[in-house]
């Protein structure tokens, strides 16, 4: 029953937070960026270096201009006297479908430029396209195909910023949004009555986000409650809520090395505490005056890429390492890691950044195969 009221106020939390006090609004704009927009900020001179026109545009008096296949609707909160519902400066759904594969195609897939600078244009563009739809109440399946693009750009940012530094880059911020989106996209599987089938991948997502909680386990029941099998990628993640729950890391780790690249984006959240804790155990367990424990077998233990990185992971936690053997103590209490990791565990994520952008994030591969599970 409290998981029930758990997961029923988290909804109506959702619900709330979507909620406008008018009535929809039919979007009559047919451009990714509405003209008066587009006048405006070239006359503010805040275009993005994306949006610039460089044929019309002369750089050496500052005058910048745009046009409608470049501008793209930027995010402006609402304040005292601003009307956001004019149906002239709104997007209908297939325009905002338009806009997301544009920045997605043209945007994410640029290299003559710092990723954090091409995360901040789409990330700020996305929350434009999220404000035309909760506007327009638009609940459909073409919306719900924009949220699942939307995470999963979250999620490949996620882990390809995640050594940048606090100052450069809020991986809350970025959390925060995806755990909106996430939500948002949940809500619509369930208003309109999406098959299992086609949202494990988010699914599985959900549960990897609150990895060893009850909504991860009610979720799970849920999902797979009226049927006799259920999917590899929820089986999977469930698995993972087991291993971790129990405490059982040796398994948590050897099940993170068959996850898709953008599930292990996910685990970022967690994956530092739960080394640490790992490696608590493991001082308490062969924490002997005489016993060592080798380098290469604890970098396997803990999913790690390499054994220099595995000795920063013990030299951060105060663990001694000597000619490729590790020397646990009970003695020392092992250091907690800080809440920005150095670089260490978001190596072992590095496969993610390597990927096909555009159909990474669009068009990934997940597995769907199913299994008989018996009746009890």
């Amino acid at each position: 029953f409290t998981n029930k009221m758990a997961a029923s106020l988290e909804l109506a939390m959702l619900e709330d937070m979507c909620y406008i006090d008018c009535d929809p609004v039919e979007g009559a704009c047919s451009f990714m960026c509405p003209e008066e927009e587009i006048v405006r900020r070239e006359a503010a001179r805040t275009l993005s270096l994306f949006e610039i026109d460089e044929e019309k545009s002369d750089r050496k008096n500052g005058d910048l201009k745009s046009n409608s296949s470049l501008a793209v609707k930027e995010f402006v909160r609402s304040a005292a006297g601003a009307d956001l519902t004019r149906p002239h400066t709104l997007r209908p759904i297939h325009v905002l479908k338009s806009t997301i594969t544009y920045l997605i195609s043209k945007i994410a897939t640029r290299t003559d430029v710092k990723w954090i600078i091409v995360y901040n244009f789409i990330d700020n563009r996305f929350k434009a396209v999220l404000q035309d739809m909760t506007i327009q109440e638009l609940n459909g399946a073409v919306a719900i195909e924009i949220l699942e693009i939307m995470i999963r750009f979250y999620l490949y940012s996620q882990a390809r910023l995640a050594c940048e530094s606090i100052d450069v880059f809020d991986p809350v911020l970025l959390h925060k949004q995806y755990h909106e989106c996430l939500l948002r996209l949940l809500r619509l599987y369930s208003l309109n009555e999406v098959p299992a089938a086609e949202r494990e991948e988010f699914d599985m997502y959900y549960m990897l986000t609150y990895l060893g909680t009850n909504q991860a386990f009610l979720h799970y029941f849920i999902v797979t409650n009226s049927r006799k099998c259920r999917y590899e990628a929820i089986g999977k993640a469930y698995s993972l809520n087991v291993a971790h729950v129990q405490g059982n890391f040796v398994r948590f780790f050897r099940l993170v090395q068959g996850l898709p690249p953008l599930a292990l984006s996910v685990l970022l959240l967690w994956v530092d505490s739960i080394r640490h804790n790992s490696l608590c155990a493991m001082n308490t367990a062969y924490g002997s005056p005489k016993a060592q424990y080798p380098l290469h077998e604890l970098m396997k233990v803990l999913g790690m890429p390499d054994l220099e990185s595995t000795i920063l992971l013990c030299q951060n936690a105060g663990v001694q390492v000597d000619n490729e053997m590790v020397l646990f103590k009970k003695s020392i209490i092992l250091e907690k890691f800080p809440g920005k990791t150095i670089a260490l565990s978001k190596t072992f994520f590095v496969n993610v950044t390597q990927n096909d952008v555009c159909g990474q994030l669009i068009k990934p591969k997940i597995d769907t195969r199913t299994h008989k599970e018996s009746d009890n």
